[in-house]
């Protein structure tokens, strides 16, 4: 059991101190998740509203994706961002060229004109964000003819961010929390300032430097210091009791050892015993 009330007290300080800063970074860790999956999901509408933009029909009645695109990682493979544009059968009449080789996940479309978002995960385990988009595209001759567009983005570098804001706040809590603990302790040093000086004072007592514990006490130590006061008034008191009690004893022996001393130097064994056992039952 720890017996200095400093280290208590500092631990106790240190256990508040890291379920504090705990419950912080998980609040702070969460905060920051949802607010990059916000800013994840409008990148994923704005690439939804560029790829449906940039859509056009051909002369063959269908649905086409121009060759080239302004986001240049739909032109890289393995980009992180992926696109398809599906037709009503669900089978891909377009695909970014940064998803060649892979399969997409294909989550279930939504009515004409509702947009979803799901989370889901590559072949590979790499998890992504799917941005969906269900359209009746009008033709020129009048017919409508049911696509999806899909955007696929991966989430590593989401989950990178995240990860290393989560090292940041570990970083800086911790170092808040040790400094944080540095100033207690110095606080503590002068709040206790007192109670060693009240040891430091009884230590005196006892050697006899002192007579009594000072008055320029806190208010809270006051009270303490004047009953130790009086405690020590009061044991100082009956030790002198004691002493002259004592006194008073040796000196009501010494009569009777010294008729005593005087008897054993007589000539007569007879006398000396009857004055010795008169002596003995005075003593």
């Amino acid at each position: 059991m720890i017996s200095s009330l400093s280290t208590r007290l500092l631990v106790a300080v240190g256990v508040l101190l890291l379920v504090f800063f705990g419950v912080t970074i998980v609040v702070l860790e969460v905060a920051f998740r949802d607010a990059g999956e916000r800013a994840q999901q409008d990148i994923l509408d704005s690439q939804i509203m560029a790829l449906l933009a940039a859509a056009e029909p051909n002369d063959a009645g269908e649905l086409v994706m121009p060759p080239d695109l302004p986001e240049p990682r739909y032109g890289t493979p393995g980009s992180g961002l992926y696109a398809e544009l599906r037709d009503a059968d669900k089978q891909a009449v377009w695909q970014s060229r940064s998803a060649i080789g892979m399969r997409l996940p294909r989550p279930a479309a939504g009515q004409p004109g509702e947009q979803r978002l799901s989370r889901l995960t590559l072949e590979d385990g790499t998890p992504v964000m799917t941005a969906t988009l269900a359209v009746s595209w009008e033709f020129a001759d009048g017919e409508l003819k049911p696509y999806t567009f899909h955007v696929t983005e991966s989430l590593d570098s989401l989950n990178a961010q995240i990860a290393a804001f989560r090292r940041q706040l570990f970083g800086w809590f911790f170092a808040l929390a040790l400094l944080m603990l540095f100033a207690i302790s110095l606080a503590m040093r002068s709040v206790l300032r007192p109670l060693r000086q009240i040891e430091g004072e009884i230590g005196a007592i006892e050697a006899g430097k002192r007579q009594a514990l000072s008055e320029d006490f806190p208010t809270e130590l006051k009270g303490v210091a004047r009953n130790m006061n009086l405690l020590i008034g009061s044991e100082r008191g009956r030790a002198e009791r004691y002493r002259h009690t004592l006194d008073n004893l040796a000196h009501s022996l010494k009569t009777p050892l010294a008729a005593m001393q005087a008897v054993l130097e007589e000539k007569s064994p007879q006398d000396s015993t009857e004055k010795l056992s008169a002596q003995i039952e005075r003593m």
